[in-house]
């Protein structure tokens, strides 16, 4: 139990401001006032920002933030605001691009220093406490002693951020953009690692971004070598250390080449972006292993991180007891007592040898390519597997679990849909089915109001470009595999259309991160580059595109090809930061194809198709009338017929 007065961050639902609300810093949340009074106090503005899950956000919390000596620093000279980044990503974008811009990187926890009117005058990522303690005492006595200096540096850095906010490559000449997505792939081969798989260097984060679209490219394109890349990675990354071999689901990233030893957090969209991944490379090849991990990792989602009212949290730390990775690892003696005295069945399983070993005694579950089995004893040993990990895992749930960021985020719990739709295409299992509509109930009862989207259902901040542009992906997938298309499309539209009014400010049509009416940013930022989730503006123009052919909007169609036009060189030059880019560019090359059955029996024949549905393409169905463009005209009483459009043009009718 915390003694200490509590700060202004008590009053808030964040978990990451929670954990700050006792500090002796007189923390308090981003708001006007705040600002307001640091100018009618003649001070400088702390921003602190980072996220429940990070690892040293936490360091730094203790070195600096509990301690008395530095809080009382803080408190003299500054206004102390903290930001939960996941709730306020467009803060977080805004100061990211300062930091970047003074330093040549970013990260968190991320920590600038402000003037008053938000300005930006100094920033990085984790100080130590001393490093820290001098720079507050130097930004201090520039601010005295040297405004001047300080005012002109502030202004100039503002224009850079201007500048570079919406960077793109040059369009010299104008190309086709099969032409581009043709140099970005060949460009791509050299970033491949091709012995451990993924990119190449340490740390390794899974990226789904760019394997959804390889493993598409590798499809569509008939790259054998691409496709061979994909698979390679897909098994090393579930085999390794990255995911977890006793309850499923996958950790933010490796720390080495190799895969081994994660950063143990486990994030809501990194996990909702992998099941989309791997249940889409089942579809495609009907590996055994993508279907293991896809049935795992939904088991782990439902039972660690779904919500009882509704969505999915945000995120669970990394740390447990104070320790890095403590739930996860085990001691020799550890396995023998979790796995009942059948330590030798483990280490049949596992690499409980030096491959595995971590520190201090303690082994990180993996398998290694080399510990596989002849086909006839597969089945034998994941039963053994499967077996092992119940009781491992039962033992595993007498440990202090590591916390849960228990945020419920729109964008984030939108991936999950669109993850779950993916799910229900390979595998048919309704139980997905039941929970794709309990989410998308919850998305568009708690996260929505008519079509105002909100980033948080516990706090009514307004949604950033990405949950919206996510949600109408959503919606849109969804309207594949449920029976109200017709609705689900329209809702879709609609927000879609509130999108295009409320982000829409640049004048080579892309979209703001935040709403025009987020005058409380010192500068718009336009988000172009995936990162470890997709950019906002690549999943807008994709969202354009296909509403474009689903309901008869040529004026989308044509926004979304002219937003392509300006990035694809750039995908060209540096392929892994515009993947979602280039599947829609994929998408266009080789044409949008929408398969409507319509009839009595239609759902049911739909379900015949999804397995065998070429990439970039979608089944809808209907069971009845609809005015809807994409239905009109088309549902017949007395039979079953499928509609097949590619692009603009539209083959007769068949019986089905």
């Amino acid at each position: 139990m915390n003694s200490r007065t509590p700060n202004a961050l008590i009053h808030e639902s964040s978990p990451y401001l929670l954990q700050h609300a006792h500090n002796p810093v007189r923390w308090e949340p981003w708001s006007e006032a705040a600002f307001e009074r640091a100018g009618l106090e003649d001070k400088l503005v702390i921003v602190s920002i980072g996220y429940s899950t990070c690892h040293w956000c936490h360091v730094m919390e203790h070195e600096s933030f509990e301690n008395e000596h530095t809080a009382a620093l803080m408190n003299e000279f500054f206004v102390n605001i903290k930001v939960d980044r996941e709730e306020r990503p467009d803060i977080d974008a805004v100061y990211m691009q300062a930091v970047q811009l003074m330093t040549g990187h970013g990260g968190w926890p991320l920590n600038v220093i402000l003037l008053p009117d938000k300005r930006a005058i100094y920033g990085g990522t984790y100080f130590p406490q001393k490093k820290w303690n001098d720079v507050l005492q130097m930004l201090q006595k520039l601010w005295v002693e040297d405004r001047a200096q300080v005012l002109t540096y502030a202004e100039n850095l503002l224009g850079g951020m201007r500048q570079s906010s919406l960077l793109l490559e040059p369009v010299k000449e104008v190309q086709g953009t099969a032409l581009y997505l043709q140099n970005g792939l060949e460009k791509d081969h050299a970033y491949r690692d091709t012995v451990h798989g993924g990119t190449e260097g340490a740390p390794k984060f899974p990226m789904p971004v760019n394997y959804l679209f390889r493993l598409d490219a590798a499809l569509l394109e008939k790259d054998t070598e691409l496709e061979k890349h994909v698979a390679h990675t897909l098994r090393m990354m579930a085999l390794g250390g990255i995911y977890d071999q006793v309850a499923g689901g996958f950790f933010r990233y490796s720390t080495d080449a190799w895969w081994k030893v994660p950063h143990f957090e486990k994030m809501l969209y990194d996990n909702a972006q992998l099941l989309q991944l791997y249940a889409r490379a089942y579809r495609f090849t009907k590996q055994q292993e993508y279907r293991n991990v896809c049935e795992e990792t939904f088991r782990f989602l439902l039972r660690n991180m779904r919500s009882a009212e509704g969505g999915f949290y945000a995120a669970l730390d990394a740390d447990s007891e104070g320790e890095e990775g403590k739930y996860y690892v085990y001691t020799l003696d550890e396995l023998n007592e979790a796995s009942g005295g059948e330590l030798e069945t483990v280490q049949e399983i596992y690499e409980i040898n030096p491959e595995g070993y971590w520190e201090d005694g303690k082994y990180i579950l993996l398998r290694s390519l080399l510990n596989t089995v002849p086909p006839e004893r597969l089945a034998a040993r994941e039963a053994a597997r499967e077996r092992i990990n119940t009781k491992i895992l039962a033992w595993r749930d007498q440990r202090v679990p590591p916390s849960t960021d228990t945020k419920r985020l729109c964008s984030w719990n939108a991936l999950l849909a669109s993850a779950f739709v993916e799910y229900y295409r390979s595998f048919g299992d309704p139980q997905c089915k039941e929970e794709l509509q309990s989410l998308l109930h919850f998305l568009l009862e708690q996260c929505c109001e008519g079509n105002t989207v909100y980033r948080s259902n516990e706090r009514r901040i307004p949604g950033m470009l990405e949950d919206y542009a996510l949600l109408v992906q959503a919606l849109t997938d969804a309207a594949t595999v449920l029976p109200d298309a017709p609705a689900l499309l329209s809702k879709a539209r609609d927000i879609c259309t509130e999108a295009l009014e409320r982000f829409g400010r640049s004048e080579n049509g892309f979209f703001a991160f935040a709403a025009e009416t987020a005058s409380e940013l010192v500068t718009p930022v336009y988000e172009i580059q995936d990162n470890v989730m997709p950019s906002g503006n690549a999943v807008m123009a994709d969202n354009l595109y296909r509403l474009a052919h689903i309901f008869g909007l040529p004026e989308w169609e044509e926004q979304a090809l002219h937003m392509l036009q300006q990035v694809m060189p750039s995908f060209a030059r540096f392929p892994g930061a515009y993947s979602r880019w280039a599947g829609l560019a994929l998408r266009v090359k080789h044409g949008y194809i929408q398969n409507v059955v319509a009839g009595p029996d239609a759902a049911a024949k739909a379900e015949t198709l999804y397995t065998n549905a070429e990439p970039h393409s979608d089944v809808f169905y209907v069971t009845s009338l609809s005015e809807l463009p994409l239905f009109e005209g088309r549902f017949r009483a007395d039979k079953n017929l499928l509609y097949t459009c590619r692009g603009h043009e539209c083959d007769l009718p068949q019986d089905i």
